[in-house]
């Protein structure tokens, strides 16, 4: 039996729609023959956001090595970075700082205390807010850490000038995201 992929899809298929995507050129233009869909060159050139989502995925899953040797998913290595660099902070700024929302960010932080990373805890004044701090643990992960960006180095191959001028496009896209959403 097909291994199978999110929603139940066939591992295959979703590896080949994958591949048939990112295969999209900046052009629109799909290589391999799609010319059972004629009109579909049209609709996913239109849609630059799949695209990217594609390629950050690739991005990231580069990471995956490297932050297995360390316990963290990609996403608690992010957080795990924002409370190294920033210290304790309440849930909604960390929620704010990542741009996840509560019901992704308040698991993940669940999965962070139980492994003995970081401690959740309520003010006594019985406010509704949660406060979160790193534990000894999470601290000395810091460390640990470190390797990783050097490990990443190459992962995407432009000059350090592109890289930040793609940062700063991403940073301004998600910024005006945060202003058009309702």
């Amino acid at each position: 039996m097909p291994e199978t992929h999110e929603g139940g899809v066939n591992r295959q298929e979703c590896e080949r729609l994958t591949t048939s995507i990112a295969g999209l050129s900046q052009k629109g233009e799909v290589n391999g023959d799609h010319s059972e869909r004629p009109g579909m060159r049209k609709h996913l050139s239109s849609q630059p956001d799949l695209f990217s989502v594609v390629r950050l995925r690739k991005v990231i899953r580069q990471y995956r090595k490297p932050l297995e040797a360390l316990g963290l998913t990609y996403t608690q290595y992010i957080v795990m970075m924002v409370l190294w660099e920033h210290g304790d902070m309440t849930e909604s700024t960390l929620g704010h700082i990542v741009r996840l929302d509560s019901g992704t960010l308040t698991p993940l932080l669940k999965r962070l205390e139980k492994q003995g990373l970081i401690v959740r805890t309520h003010p006594e004044s019985g406010e509704r807010k949660l406060f979160l701090s790193l534990t000894e643990a999470g601290r000395a992960l810091r460390e640990r850490a470190l390797d990783v960006p050097g490990q990443m180095n190459g992962c995407i191959d432009l000059p350090t000038e592109e890289l930040l001028q793609l940062k700063y496009l991403l940073d301004k896209a998600l910024t005006g995201m945060g202003r058009t959403r309702t």
